[in-house]
């Protein structure tokens, strides 16, 4: 029996109002968050899948952006600074010189408008919220929705948004995965249909070249541990302390990554052209180093600094989408 719930769940710092929100059917439930549109719960057979945050005040301290909706641009922007028809526009840092996520107030620190709502049958929570033009030095005022919908055996995203001029927009959800439901993920094993990975500098920002993965530890066409990949001493991973890294999907595979443990597959199927996949590593707070492994869709980093990447531009009008599924297989 499907359900949809929401509870007033608490209130922000500077006063605004968070709802949280459960959905159910027979064999699995999450539970999202109007702060951030965050997704913090997928329990499976009584097992919790994700890494969340137990209140407001937890999300608010929370400096790895555990299950938010990241934008207006996920992944980093080098020199905090991209040109759009002529024009340079200047962002503000919050990674040392480059932008992260959309910088400091970015999507994932919306309290975004939850609405329950039905899609294909389905039960779903509808988030939206506006960015206006100048919103962390962004143009264009831009309308945006979130919407979980849950399925028999799948959680759906599905990402819509609409501008008044052009601008770049790539959209992301953060979730931690855990399928293990505690512990770290070293043991998980992670797949990923894709034969490059974004090359980047020391500072993880896009060379505008690819490193093919075969014949390296960047390699999961074939499925790998996190943990094998975190002891690689290839100097682009160990640099890393493990992977955090965008994969070029290859097109014509239908699921673009896969993650297991136990008994337990999630696959992710998307239509963004790269994933970052990211083993937290560098997760503090109230979670330690590899409690949680990302497996971010999204377009490429510094998109809009490189032409040569599939463009982010997102024109006045023309409404933008795209969805991504995790499926347990």
């Amino acid at each position: 029996m499907n359900s949809v719930e929401r509870i007033e769940w608490g209130v922000t710092r500077d006063g605004r109002p968070v709802g949280r929100w459960q959905l159910s059917n027979e064999r699995q439930q999450i539970q999202v968050a109007e702060l951030g549109a965050r997704w913090l719960g997928w329990r499976v057979s009584q097992r919790n899948l994700l890494l969340g945050l137990a209140d407001v005040p937890a999300i608010e301290r929370d400096t790895c952006f555990i299950g938010a909706v990241v934008g207006r641009y996920a992944n980093r922007i080098a020199n905090s600074q991209f040109t759009l028809d002529g024009q340079t526009y200047q962002l503000p840092p919050n990674e040392g010189s480059k932008m992260l996520h959309g910088g400091a107030g970015g999507l994932w620190s919306h309290v975004w408008q939850g609405t329950a709502v039905e899609v294909d049958g389905y039960p779903a929570v509808r988030f939206t919220t506006s960015s206006p033009a100048g919103d962390q030095g962004f143009p264009a005022n831009l309308e945006l929705q979130a919407t979980y919908v849950l399925g028999e055996n799948w959680v759906r995203l599905d990402y819509r948004a609409n501008s008044d001029a052009r601008t770049v927009l790539n959209v992301t959800n953060h979730a931690y995965f855990n399928l293990a439901g505690g512990g770290d993920v070293l043991g998980h094993r992670v797949q990923v249909a894709a034969h490059d990975v974004v090359a980047v500098d020391e500072q993880s920002l896009p060379t505008g070249e690819f490193w093919p993965v075969a014949g390296t530890d960047f390699d999961l066409r074939t499925p790998r541990s996190v943990g094998q990949q975190c002891a690689s001493t290839d100097p682009r991973i160990a640099s890393q302390r493990g992977l955090d890294h965008c994969y070029v999907l290859d097109t014509q595979s239908e699921v673009a990554a896969q993650l297991s443990f136990g008994e337990l597959t999630v696959e992710v199927l998307t239509d963004q052209p790269g994933l970052q996949v990211y083993c937290g590593q560098w997760l503090s707070g109230d979670w330690g180093p590899f409690a949680g492994v990302c497996l971010e869709t999204q377009h490429f980093p510094d998109s809009p600094n490189h032409p040569e990447f599939p463009s982010t531009v997102v024109e006045a009008g023309v409404e933008w989408r795209s969805s991504t599924t995790y499926r347990l297989a």
